[in-house]
Parts: structure tokens; sequence; C-alpha cells
């Protein structure tokens, strides 16, 4: 009987590893491509440098949008942005065409494998090309890195919080504007998925996203950049107690939770507060 319910157990975890293997980009990554409008926005607005650069799993293209009076200089301010699951990069776009603040840049990463990305997104290739990407920039703009770390805002939405805090520890961020963020990948595939199956797909989950740990070793700095939470109350993708738990964890943490917003609409909805954090501080 043993050793009947072991042979069963192997038989389901190679099962499970082989379906959540092949499934992987699928269940967290949805790599959508750009349409023949899209890549004619990208090509006619003057304020739009697409940003190439090589990685060995392919050449990537992240999107930089200057400042309206400093094009082809060095920003004052620079927000590097991080899409979620279904979003490229480029998609940022509809919102932040018109940026407030004439001296501020934007960076709109582009994760492998999707929008004009060649390579299969993955967490550890999400990071290598985000810091390749952040390089890159620096290498357009002719200034050191650390010019453009001087007034650094990191925002990441949805999925994108994951793949903007494992890229926190290797850049000098003064803010971070988390929206609809999660805790760790693994609560949040146990919350899609219930505990039993969330558990065993958590047990071969190669990617290993962690927010919270993130989040406690930014807080324990000396000077820990400035950190604000946006979730809606209603989030029925990312529950908001995930983010009620992250702003738990200091009282230097701006936590704004937004009443009747679901997950779908909630940065169309809070756009103003959203540039209001970003361009006003």
């Amino acid at each position: 009987m043993i050793s009947s319910i072991k042979k069963y157990g192997i038989r389901l975890c190679v099962f499970c590893f082989v379906i959540y293997s092949s499934c992987n980009s699928y269940l967290f990554y949805q790599a959508p491509r750009y349409d023949h409008q899209t890549l004619e926005q990208i090509e006619t607005d003057p304020r739009v440098t697409e940003i190439v650069y090589d990685m060995s799993f392919g050449k990537q293209t992240s999107f930089y949008i200057s400042p309206k009076t400093l094009k082809g200089r060095a920003p004052e301010h620079l927000w590097i942005l991080f899409g979620g699951i279904n979003t490229p990069a480029f998609g940022w776009y509809q919102w932040f065409r018109d940026i407030p603040d004439s001296c501020c840049g934007l960076y709109l990463i582009e994760y492998p494998g999707y929008g004009k990305c060649e390579g299969v997104p993955r967490a550890e290739r999400i990071l290598q090309s985000s810091l390749a990407a952040f390089d890159a920039l620096a290498l357009h703009l002719d200034v050191p890195i650390e010019m453009l770390e001087e007034n650094l805002g990191l925002l990441g939405h949805s999925l994108g919080s994951l793949t903007m805090m494992q890229f926190t520890p290797y850049v000098n961020e003064k803010e971070i504007l988390l929206i609809s963020p999660m805790t760790r990948l693994s609560d949040q595939v146990k919350y899609m998925y219930g505990n039993f199956k969330g558990g065993l797909l958590n047990l071969i989950n190669p990617e290993e996203y962690d927010n919270w740990t993130r989040l406690n070793e930014i807080l324990q700095q000396n000077n820990p950049p400035k950190i604000t939470l946006i979730h809606g109350d209603q989030d029925e993708v990312i529950p908001v107690t995930m983010s009620r738990e992250l702003a738990a964890l200091s009282n230097s943490i701006i936590y704004y939770e937004i009443h009747g917003a679901g997950h779908s609409g909630l940065i169309a909805r809070e756009l103003e507060l959203i540039k209001k954090i970003m361009f006003e501080n």
C-alpha cells in the first residue's frame, strides 16, 4: 500500500512538473505583442525612443519617453514602469502620453517575449533584461547610472509589482509606487488555485517572487525610499488583503485603499492620484 502511494505521488509530481513547465508562461505571463496601429504610434511620436539591446535569449526593446524640454538629455526625474501580466510596456503610453512634469522622463520596461522582445518570460530573465535595459538607457543618454538614480522612481502594477521589486536591490531608487501588488507569488498561486492545488504548484514553481521579504529589507535601510501602495478593495484578481499586509509592515508606508474599485480599470480610475504621487511630490 505504502509503495503504491509513493508511486502515485511520484507520478503525480512528474505529471504536475510536465504540465506546469509547459504552461508556466501562460500561468504568470501572457506575452502580448503589438498590433500595427501601436507600432505606428511608437514610430511617429518624437518623444518615444526605442532602446534596443541584446541578451543571450534574444534582442530586447524597451521604450523611453523623454521630457518635453529635455529631449536627448538626461531627465531631472526618471520613473521606470513595470507592467502587469497582459500589458506590454507601451501599454503605459495611453495614460502617460502627456507627462505633466516637463523635466520627468519615463522608461517603459518590456519583458522577454512581450511586445517586440524575443525570448521567453521568466523571473531571472526579466531581471537580467531589466538591468540591461537600465544600462542601455544610461548609454543612450550618455550619462552614468548614478545620475539617473539621483531622482529615480519605480512603479510596478500587479505582476509588475513582483518584477519591479526584484529589480530594487540593484538600483538606488528614491520612490516606490506599488499598484495592486502581491505579497508573494506563492500566495497568489494559492489564492488562484486553492491551498491543495496551489501548494502542489508551488512545490515545483521556479519563480520565487517575494515582495513581503524584499519590502522588509528596504525598510531596514538607513534611508529607505518613499513607499506608496494603491489597491482597490473589490479587487477580484489580487486580494486587497495583500496590500493591507504589506502596508502593515511600517507606519511610513503610504496606503490608498480605493473603495469600490476592482483590479481592471484601477489605473484609469485613479490616474490623477497616480500622477500626483509621481509628479507633484
